[in-house]
């Protein structure tokens, strides 16, 4: 999930059903955004990790937001289409167009994966300066599961 720096808002949290529903598991669904509070009580546990990021490009990170969280279809395996999205891949292609300096990833961006990027992130922060907004973002992160 990502939030606003007050952790009020979801930008990012998609998920395959509304607060509540269920999903068939490996299929192809509805995309869904759900607010903070939803995002929690789906994932039924603490997050793995919560990370703050300052990023060098705000407005690259708002429209892959706008692109990411509008997509029609929630997919477990998004291919590089403009229709299908889900959780970690949302959140990894709205850092990278954010200016964070995540590994260029063509495959598959898993949740798991995704904290260990936001992890490597916080041990060796990029510096920020020169860049074209500065916003402040919350990842809170989430393995597999």
């Amino acid at each position: 999930m990502v939030t606003n720096a007050n952790g009020t808002q979801s930008w990012l949290s998609q998920f395959p059903h509304q607060e509540g529903g269920s999903l068939t598991p490996y299929a192809s669904n509805d995309n869904y955004r759900l607010s903070p509070r939803a995002t929690f009580r789906e994932e039924n546990r603490a997050p793995d990790g919560v990370y703050v990021v300052t990023l060098p490009n705000s407005a690259g990170f708002r429209g892959a937001v706008r692109d990411q969280a509008f997509r029609p279809s929630w997919d477990w395996y998004p291919s590089n289409s403009s229709d299908e999205t889900h959780c970690a891949y949302s959140t990894y292609c709205a850092l990278r167009a954010g200016g964070l300096p995540l590994p260029n990833n063509s495959g598959q961006i898993m949740p798991g994966t995704m904290n260990d990027y936001l992890r490597d992130l916080a041990k060796n922060p990029p510096a920020t300066n020169g860049g074209t907004g500065g916003g402040t973002v919350v990842i809170v992160g989430k393995g597999p599961g």
